[in-house]
């Protein structure tokens, strides 16, 4: 009776019920954020400038290791055979020296103008080159024409190109009186790759003693080869 009394007089004085044993939260919270960010940026800057000024576009280069670009005048870089170094032209259809002009200077000179006196020699034969295109070949020669008897100049041309067409003139440059009787033959008849004629007879019961010139030209330059003139004279 005492410890029920102490009791109710305790909860008098607090003015609170005492809990009620079968109306403890025993739950606990155990949720926790456990998302965590996991994103990073992974995207570098790969791109880098990777072109290189060809040679064409005037830029440092030498593409065929010749020694010389385009910038500083090598017309085809491509070719080493081609620079502004190069001394001349050779016979291989390219402008080697990057003149602007092809195969002129290959090597082979004109030749030698003068043949001297043909009196009484029997067969006087010349090599040359016609080239390059629009090459003229002037050849002098002197004959006596004793006693103003017979007279005959037989010019022949040999090894013309199959692509060239190409001709014959005989000027009579100086008679024996000084004086200048132009052109007194040509041969012109035989087309593309055709080998030409002159049959010069002069004049009958004249003299024609005289220095002579005959000139070689043609459309269908080589290089690759010489021609051949030969010179008949005979005089009586």
């Amino acid at each position: 009776m005492r410890a029920l009394a102490l009791l109710l007089l305790l909860s008098a004085c607090t003015g609170k019920d005492a809990p009620d044993p079968d109306e403890v939260d025993t739950d606990t919270d155990t949720d926790t954020d456990t998302d965590t960010d996991t994103d990073t940026d992974t995207d570098t800057d790969t791109d880098t400038d990777t072109d290189v000024d060809a040679w064409w576009e005037g830029e440092a280069g030498d593409a065929d290791g010749d020694g010389w670009t385009a910038a500083e005048g090598d017309c085809d870089d491509g070719e080493a055979r081609v620079n502004p170094g190069e001394a001349d032209d050779r016979c291989d259809g390219l402008d080697n020296d990057c003149d602007g002009s092809v195969d002129e200077d290959f090597g082979y000179p004109d030749p030698p103008s003068a043949l001297g006196d043909l009196t009484d020699i029997e067969e006087t034969l010349a090599y040359a080159w016609l080239f390059p295109e629009g090459d003229e070949d002037r050849w002098t020669f002197y004959v006596e024409d004793p006693d103003f008897g017979w007279f005959d100049v037989e010019i022949a041309l040999y090894g013309v190109p199959l692509s060239g067409d190409w001709a014959l003139d005989l000027y009579l440059t100086e008679d024996n009186w000084g004086d200048d009787q132009g052109l007194v033959a040509t041969a012109d008849d035989n087309g593309d790759g055709g080998n030409e004629l002159i049959n010069y007879g002069g004049s009958d019961y004249l003299d024609n003693s005289g220095w002579y010139e005959v000139v070689v030209r043609g459309d269908g330059a080589r290089c690759s080869a010489p021609y051949t003139l030969q010179l008949l004279v005979g005089t009586w």
